[in-house]
């Protein structure tokens, strides 16, 4: 970093101009903080998102696991872990942004609403959604898990907060 003129360093950056003004790259290494003794922060953010040279970005964060991060140089147990919880904060502020006053009449609210928690799962899910007559969520529930590209159910009574339900496999 210290190769970089003060003000593009993308901590001074951020100062200045706001975290608006950083690219993925920057974003990543001003959480980061440190990269290794033979690269700079921004080496090791690239890495990070950029794994093959070209394919990635931000989108690619979700998918890794604490071992595959903690195999890029410069990426401790501790920076994993960081990336790993940076994620879980972004998924949750996307999940609650959609479900915030979400009427669940359309298969494309329905979609918005679960993208951030599905997209990366690898392993089918069936889910049900319990929605009152306003078609807004009561709640919902995880009823199986299955392998990578299959779940199975089958019909089964259900008691969930004194609702009692049927779930049917279709």
């Amino acid at each position: 970093m210290k190769e970089l003129l003060k003000e593009e360093r993308p901590y001074e950056k951020c100062g200045r101009f706001g975290a608006k003004s950083l690219t993925d790259i920057e974003l990543l290494a001003v959480l980061l903080r440190s990269g290794t003794k033979g690269g700079n922060v921004l080496e090791t953010a690239k890495a990070v998102l950029y794994p093959d040279g070209k394919e990635g970005g931000l989108t690619r964060l979700p998918s890794y696991s604490k071992e595959a991060l903690m195999k890029i140089p410069g990426i401790g147990e501790v920076k994993a872990v960081q990336i790993l919880c940076l994620c879980e904060i972004a998924r949750r502020i996307a999940k609650e942004k959609a479900k915030e006053p979400l009427c669940f009449d359309r298969p494309e609210t329905i979609a918005s609403y679960y993208m951030e928690d599905m997209r990366h799962l690898e392993q089918e899910e069936i889910r049900v959604m319990f929605l009152n007559t306003k078609q807004a969520m009561v709640r919902d529930q995880i009823m199986a898990r299955g392998t990578v590209n299959a779940s199975v159910m089958t019909p089964r009574e259900v008691l969930i907060e004194g609702l009692r339900c049927r779930a049917v496999s279709m």
